[in-house]
């Protein structure tokens, strides 16, 4: 019993170290209604969009579904996305971004969490799926882990994406990402090189699940078709450790008491 009670005590210190710094944590527990709350430092609630305007009726904005292995998550169709008043981490400061995603749809891109200023060199940033593979791009450059094809539709996987200056020359750059799938790092298949100056500039929030509307068309910009869960912004590079924390093992939730899925959420209390 001992042993029992100390691993269930070493795993919860893991998970308080990497809530130090967590700025944003949607979990989308929610299960109805329109918005969906931040439970991190941030506070900033993300609201159901439908094209140019807040969803206020039934079938706008992303809609909230039951999973068998996330339990309640989001579903969206590629026309959606939710828009928070999160400015996100900004300028070349250290970053992790995380979620839980599975797709419904082969399509070429599928935004998953976006916020910056899309006008100037470097000033967005974005996490998206690209040929079913990952990417993070900022305006002239980028960083791509996996080959083509390498994810399957239908299928929940979690991400996270950590930023810093790792390779010691001063600065944060696309060539400094480090790519992590389900709790385990993968090698940066490409990259081109570009250093962070993410930057707001009036609006240009925290997007989940689309892309900002840069040609006025007010069509969320290659907008995530599938489903999404319990999306994180850190304000500092999470270790390898702290990453896999994110992602625990079916056996760990129910010691902890936190099961009543197979890959149940991370948070759950």
């Amino acid at each position: 019993m001992k042993r029992v009670l100390l691993f269930v005590m070493m795993v919860a210190a893991v998970t308080v170290s990497s809530q130090a710094g967590l700025l944003n944590e949607w979990t989308m527990d929610e299960g109805s209604g329109f918005t969906t709350a931040d439970s991190g430092t941030g506070g900033n609630t993300g609201v159901f969009q439908e094209g140019t305007s807040a969803a206020v009726n039934p079938g706008e904005g992303p809609t909230w579904t039951t999973d068998v292995e996330r339990g309640t998550v989001l579903a969206f169709d590629g026309t959606d996305y939710i828009l928070t008043d999160s400015d996100g981490v900004l300028g070349d400061n250290p970053r992790t971004v995380a979620c839980w995603f599975n797709l419904a749809a082969d399509q070429y891109r599928h935004t998953l969490v976006e916020w910056g200023d899309g006008a100037s060199a470097g000033q967005y940033f974005r996490l998206v799926i690209e040929d079913n593979r990952l990417r993070m791009e900022v305006n002239g450059g980028n960083s791509l882990a996996l080959d083509v094809d390498e994810l399957s539709n239908n299928q929940w996987y979690h991400v996270a994406l950590v930023l810093d200056d790792f390779s010691g020359d001063g600065k944060v750059a696309t060539f400094d990402a480090k790519w992590y799938l389900n709790g385990a790092e993968v090698p940066r298949a490409a990259f081109a090189g570009r250093a962070l100056e993410t930057a707001q500039n009036g609006d240009d929030w925290v997007r989940l699940g689309g892309g900002a509307d840069f040609d006025g068309s007010g069509t969320p910009r290659e907008a995530l078709n599938g489903m999404m869960d319990d999306v994180q912004i850190y304000d500092y590079a999470l270790n390898d450790a702290e990453v896999a924390a994110l992602v625990p093992e079916p056996a760990t939730l129910l010691l902890l008491g936190l099961g009543g899925f197979m890959m149940g959420k991370r948070r759950r209390s």
